[in-house]
């Protein structure tokens, strides 16, 4: 009570940071509302706070050219996590981690290390230490030095915006048993995003609401909240309620939409169009977009009930979104908006064609163009080409187009990226495997990129005590795949000494796995017979042949075991069913059995 009767008296805007990292309630409330999704409580507190916390992203520019000469800086962070927090950082389901609050880091490792260590750990809960690689070149989430208005300035406290995004593909997480602590070591995730520059603040506004309304479809935010959410925007921006009621609507129209709700829907679309429709001749807000944008979703729902009413809703779509596209008004059309936008357009197409097939010709030369388009957006944005997510865009892009040259360009630029940063390259070398084996047949570097991939594969497949049968069974399939793999370049090549060399590896793998592996393991059996005639081994070609042949009458055997298994157990069951029949006198019964179960056992024989 004393704190709050403190702050009754004491607060102004300017001292907003001062509050947020002073020990008190206001900080933990503020970040907890965030991480709850608390929405009356994160509005109410954000703005207490929101013109000083803005700030930061003011002196961000600032704070990035004070290190212009040494861009890569070290940041730290220490707190206390579960066990099954540190695993999921261990084994993330994606390479990216958001943070949803506000996130204190510092400058000074050994302040605060000495203070994590020193600090008091509940049971069930561990020491973490984070250490953030940032490169203050590349665009990002907005974070800024707030020492000097920090209540702890010693700390040399630097605070990211909401929304930061860590990059864990090392999954450098380890234990130090000296300190009884956690390493965690990450990198900032670079994001850059054009939507602030050169626009009015009402385009921004309008910017950061498209965003959020996607954020609801994708989190599946409960209406309740999101209604909350609209209300309070509307409250805050009186003078913008009608287009904010807009977003509204379209939000309602795709949860209709995702409970097959077409008609409540097509409904609330339709309303919200005659809303845009009123903001079209200022061209501020640039609500071609969104206007283009529903009489696709209108588009897609009618193709279930008129084809035609579809196709006319899917012209629409594109006269709007080609205008946006071409948009002089104030502000334009952002980069970043134009490629959504390109998207769209290429996806309305694609739609067009599975609806229309004499006009494929016509459609595909469209789609082409837009993907061109998208191409040379990609090319004159991206500052930083070791921004692997771009430069794989770019690939895939040019693959789509059948330029296969470009894409393995990119791929390749891509793959030395993420070597670079220490993240995963399989992805890269598959996509690069695959063009130069079906498409330039180029085999020799096929070959360079599968060896390097099962090197990888043999390391992350390397047995381990702890392995469990189960494990053991799974990492011998990956291997031998990956040894099969190889061998096909090897054989494109007719370096045949080499493909058995392979072969004889994945020959052995599934030798071990028992019954599991039969089918592999006669095909592997066979081909390797075919190698050794081509190598003039003729003795150990007929060893493999008759092999073969023995493999084949074994799961003969098995199977015709399995089908008097099976029968047997028909008839017995036929048997106890006859005798129910004859006591309840229903014959009908009789055919209901023979209907499900007489289809399902020659299934079962073959598994």
């Amino acid at each position: 009570m004393k704190v709050i009767h403190e702050f009754e008296i004491r607060y102004k805007p300017k001292h907003a940071v001062w509050w947020y990292t002073r020990d008190t309630f206001f900080y933990r409330l503020l970040n907890r509302g965030l991480r709850q999704r608390n929405i009356e409580l994160v509005f109410f507190i954000w703005l207490l706070y929101k013109r000083r916390l803005l700030s930061i992203e003011k002196q961000h520019e600032k704070f990035k050219s004070e290190y212009r000469d040494n861009p890569i800086i070290k940041l730290f962070r220490g707190q206390v996590m579960s066990l099954s927090e540190i695993e999921n950082l261990k084994h993330p389901i994606t390479s990216v981690v958001k943070i949803n609050c506000l996130l204190s880091t510092s400058l000074n490792r050994s302040v605060l290390f000495k203070f994590l260590k020193e600090s008091q750990k509940l049971e069930g809960l561990e020491h973490v230490f984070f250490e953030i690689d940032v490169d203050v070149r590349k665009q990002s989430c907005p974070f800024s030095d707030i020492s000097r208005l920090s209540y702890f300035r010693e700390e040399a406290e630097i605070l990211f915006m909401i929304g930061v995004a860590f990059d864990m593909t090392r999954r450098d997480v380890r234990y130090d048993e000296n300190d009884k602590v956690w390493i965690i070591k990450c990198s900032l995730e670079p994001n850059y995003d054009d939507r602030t520059i050169g626009q009015t603040p009402r385009r921004i506004l309008k910017n950061c609401i498209s965003t959020l309304t996607h954020f609801f479809f994708n989190e599946f935010l409960g209406l309740d909240d999101s209604n909350k959410i609209f209300n309070e925007l509307i409250d805050i921006f009186p003078l913008e309620k009608e287009w904010i009621s807009a977003y509204k609507l379209c939000s309602l129209a795709e949860r209709d939409w995702l409970g097959w709700e077409s008609t409540g829907a097509l409904s609330k679309y339709d309303e919200a169009i005659k809303i845009w429709l009123h903001y079209l001749k200022g061209d501020e807000l640039n609500c071609s977009i969104n206007i283009g944008k529903i009489y696709e979703e209108v588009g897609n729902i009618s193709s279930s009930i008129d084809t035609d009413l579809a196709l006319k809703h899917f012209d629409l779509a594109l006269t709007y979104l080609q205008s946006a596209l071409e948009s002089r008004g104030v502000g334009g059309t952002t980069k970043q908006a134009k490629k959504l936008i390109l998207d769209k357009l290429v996806s309305i197409y694609e739609q067009k064609m599975s609806n229309n097939d004499n006009e494929n010709l016509e459609y595909t030369s469209m789609i082409n163009k837009y993907k061109e388009q998208r191409i040379q957006i990609i090319v004159d944005s991206v500052l930083d080409f070791d921004d692997v997510n771009s430069l794989t865009e770019l690939a895939d892009l040019y693959k789509s187009l059948d330029k296969f040259d470009d894409a393995l360009m990119n791929y390749e630029k891509a793959y030395e990226a993420a070597v670079k940063s220490l993240a995963p390259t399989s992805f890269f070398c598959e996509r690069m495997v695959e063009i130069l084996i079906e498409h330039t047949k180029v085999y020799q570097t096929a070959l360079k990129y599968q060896s390097i991939e099962h090197e990888n594969i043999l390391k992350v497949s390397a047995s381990e005590i702890c392995d469990d049968e189960d494990e053991v069974k799974s990492k011998n399939g990956q291997s031998a795949e990956s040894h099969a793999k190889v061998a096909e370049i090897y054989i494109l090549l007719e370096q045949y000494d080499l493909v058995k060399e392979h072969l004889m590896n994945v020959k052995q793998f599934y030798e071990g796995s028992g019954k599991d592996g039969i089918a592999e393991l006669i095909l592997t059996t066979e081909k390797l017979a075919d190698v050794e005639a081509k190598l003039n081994e003729n003795d150990s070609a007929n060893e493999h042949l008759n092999m073969v042949l023995k493999l084949h009458q074994d799961a003969l055997q098995v199977l015709e075991n399995n089908l008097d298994e099976y029968s047997e157990m028909l008839v017995a069951s036929e048997q106890r069913l006859m005798v129910k029949i004859n006591t309840s006198s229903d014959a009908s019964s009789m055919f209901f059995y023979r209907s499900w179960v007489i289809p399902v056992v020659p299934i079962i024989a073959y598994c």
